[in-house]
């Protein structure tokens, strides 16, 4: 066997050439040792976690009985409370699992819980194969799983005059006044390590509510380009895309050429607008009461507005390619919201690559596109539906309030708009 062997034996010498009988005679006794095999003996012979559901936990390294390793790492499913360590030794030593919990030991088998430390990045527990005073000891570390794609981020800028706008879920803008800037990352696991990368310059050690070393704004139109790299327990990384810019310095005004008439542009486009918006309320309020009671509808009126929508649209977006156009800057600026863009996009000059922000607010605006034809469809329905409640299920529908009739007067409102967004989502970065 591997453990301690001993064996004692005697040897008798007595005096040659006389009886045995009266002859002296002397007994030595030889006691044999044989030291343990402790290599043996300290051997693992099985190591096994499983998490409270009774499922086995993969080991890293998988755990070979004729080469253990002095550490191993288990990673657990999240939302697992508690896992089971047990470890197999030889028949004739002990196995023992420590943890915070305390000392399990029992010949040759032992099994302990570890109960997981809430928010840590990992918790340690200890198995061992114990011979006498002699011990061989594996450190295992269980590591809960974090599926990363759960996880969300948020920047927070330190200062004022720095607003992060966030396109989707996997990237930021971030538009300041200032030369330089700094971000705070936040997200709800700060066990997971974080890391920045600012492109073509250096990495830096991130994580949850560390900020950022200062970063300087490029000025000259361009942009500047940063990662947050979120790592998981096991390998896996999660990129958030950063664009930094400067905020467009706005056009001089009207002021500095003619002196004091700042304000009239922008109030003929104010008026513009509202008797734009006036005649759309009207037109709409007048046509559907109109074909929903069977009264008929106004002549010409929609064509006109049509037109007349068309163009204040087509004036509004063109405006943002002619920027040194100042006076009709500030006539357009009233008439806006024609064009269905949150605000004024930016197309670059020289050039210039569109920049995410730009993207977003062509999304926005199909999105606003899309929301107006459908209340457009919602509302034909529920003219309909009044119709047939005032009587009308008796006669023909007229053709103005057939399906697609108000459809298609609303589509020329929203045409100039959603072609000048798709064409920026076309021209714009594709991821």
């Amino acid at each position: 066997t591997a453990s301690t062997a001993r064996r004692t034996v005697n040897v008798v010498v007595t005096e040659p050439g006389v009886n045995a009988s009266v002859a002296a005679s002397t007994t030595y006794r030889l006691h044999f040792e044989r030291p343990p095999d402790l290599a043996s003996l300290l051997q693992p012979a099985g190591l096994e976690v499983a998490d409270d559901a009774g499922r086995q936990i993969a080991l890293h390294p998988i755990f070979q009985q004729q080469a253990p390793q002095p550490e191993y790492k288990a990673y657990v499913t999240s939302h697992v409370e508690r896992s089971k360590v047990s470890i197999t030794c030889h028949s004739d030593a002990f196995a023992e699992v420590v943890s915070a919990e305390g000392i399990t030991t029992h010949e040759a088998n032992a099994s302990a819980w570890v109960a997981l430390v809430p928010q840590a990045s990992h918790t340690d527990a200890r198995a061992a194969c114990v011979y006498g005073g002699h011990r061989r000891t594996i450190q295992i570390q269980l590591i809960e799983k974090v599926d990363l794609h759960d996880v969300g981020l948020r920047l927070l800028p330190i200062g004022g005059g720095t607003q992060v706008a966030r396109p989707d879920t996997n990237s930021f803008v971030v538009t300041t006044g200032n030369s330089v800037v700094e971000l705070v990352p936040l997200f709800s696991d700060a066990r997971l390590p974080m890391r920045l990368e600012v492109v073509g310059e250096a990495n830096y050690s991130s994580g949850a509510g560390i900020r950022t070393p200062p970063l300087d704004v490029p000025a000259n139109g361009t942009v500047r380009q940063l990662r947050f790299v979120l790592t998981g327990a096991n390998g896996q990384t999660r990129t958030w895309e950063v664009i930094v810019q400067q905020r467009p310095t706005p056009p001089p005004h009207r002021a500095n050429r003619t002196g004091g008439q700042v304000s009239r542009p922008f109030m003929w486009g104010s008026i513009a607008a509202g008797m734009t918006a006036g005649c759309l309320a009207v037109t709409c309020l007048v046509s559907g009461i109109a074909s929903a009671t069977g009264l008929g509808a106004p002549i010409g009126g929609s064509a006109a507005l049509r037109s007349l929508v068309l163009l204040l649209q087509f004036v509004t977006l063109g405006n943002v390619i002619e920027e040194d156009s100042c006076l009709l800057h500030d006539f357009t600026d009233a008439l806006q919201w024609l064009s269905l863009f949150p605000t004024a996009p930016s197309l670059g000059t020289g050039g210039t690559a569109l920049n995410i922000r730009t993207v977003w607010q062509a999304s926005m605006s199909l999105r606003r596109a899309a929301t107006i034809l459908g209340s457009v469809v919602v509302a034909h329905t529920l003219a309909l539906i009044l119709r047939q409640m005032l009587g009308g299920q008796r006669q023909t529908t007229p053709h103005g309030l057939a399906f697609g009739v108000w459809e298609v007067h609303c589509l020329p409102h929203i045409t100039c708009p959603a072609a000048f967004a798709s064409t920026l989502l076309l021209l714009g970065p594709g991821e």
